[in-house]
């Protein structure tokens, strides 16, 4: 019945299989594509264990909106970002991107505006918030076979809830950084 801990190897591969069997699906079906920047990253990032997941799509007002998801083996958590750029000129179509290099984006101040979706957007210190401590997108540890399936199900549910609701945080970053101010110029 008892179960030895999940490495750090084996916990690496179960959040990247629940990101790409079960969150990739649902970023596609809103609108989100693999990034056509050249410079952008979609899986394995070398040997040093860590995936990086670069999405994209282009909205209304020519605001192009990033989800970043970071996995790595040196924590346990599914770390997803936000991030949304205002592109100038205007563009028509998402792949007229790939020749661009991502990284003048990802510079200061853009970076700056990139939020975790498990922390940045808590009110308050996140030390002192419920969210942060149970509802985190982390892969908790588990004695037992049992509970290393129950630990699996219960991260893969969180990850599909908070993606399906991926609009809200875009909304609480376009009221963070006024960028209604760039629909309406």
């Amino acid at each position: 019945m008892f179960y030895k801990q999940i490495t750090d190897k084996e916990s690496l591969k179960i959040r990247n299989d629940i990101f790409i069997k079960d969150v990739v699906p649902i970023l596609a079906k809103k609108g989100f594509i693999k990034s056509p920047f050249y410079t952008s990253c979609f899986g394995r990032t070398g040997n040093n264990g860590i995936y990086i997941y670069d999405m994209c799509r282009l909205r209304q007002c020519n605001l192009l909106e990033f989800v970043t998801t970071k996995i790595s083996s040196r924590d346990r958590y599914i770390k997803i970002y936000v991030n949304t750029f205002a592109l100038h000129p205007k563009i028509k179509e998402k792949y007229s991107l790939s020749e661009i290099d991502v990284t003048k984006y990802n510079i200061y101040p853009n970076n700056g505006r990139e939020m975790w979706i498990d922390v940045d957007f808590i009110v308050g210190p996140p030390l002192f918030s419920i969210d942060f401590w149970y509802n985190c997108l982390k892969l908790k540890n588990s004695y037992t076979t049992r509970g290393r399936i129950k630990q699996i199900e219960k991260l893969k549910k969180m990850t599909i809830a908070k993606v399906d609701k991926i609009e809200t945080y875009f909304d609480k970053l376009y009221a963070k950084y006024h960028y209604d101010d760039i629909c309406h110029s």
